[in-house]
């Protein structure tokens, strides 16, 4: 990965927070950490894996997911993928899916 491109894992750990309905105080008591230090790990780069295992089972999401070789593999294959979900418009561009949507149903 270049330097631009590593993943930020406070920031991803916030995103999720984020979506959820959970209340920090909530949060940081399901995984035993204080306030301050669950805005801690919001501004980490790293984290420690039992931790990130930890906040994953709270926020019901596969942080690990970001660091599997997989995608080198897949993006040296080009592959044509059909899928159909219900998203709003919100939703389509926080994934970055807004370029090939448009692409998609401007083609039909």
């Amino acid at each position: 990965m270049k330097k631009e491109e590593q993943l930020h894992i406070g920031k991803l750990v916030k995103a999720q927070f984020d979506n959820s309905n959970m209340t920090i105080v909530k949060f940081a008591k399901a995984i035993n950490k204080s306030r301050n230090n669950v805005y801690d790990i919001f501004e980490r780069s790293s984290i420690d894996t039992q931790l990130l295992d930890k906040i994953g089972h709270v926020l019901d999401y596969d942080f690990f997911q970001h660091y599997a070789k997989t995608e080198k593999k897949l993006s040296k294959t080009r592959a044509r993928v059909l899928i159909e979900m219900e998203l709003t418009d919100a939703e389509i561009v926080r994934l970055g899916l807004n370029e090939k949507v448009f692409k998609i149903t401007k083609a039909k």
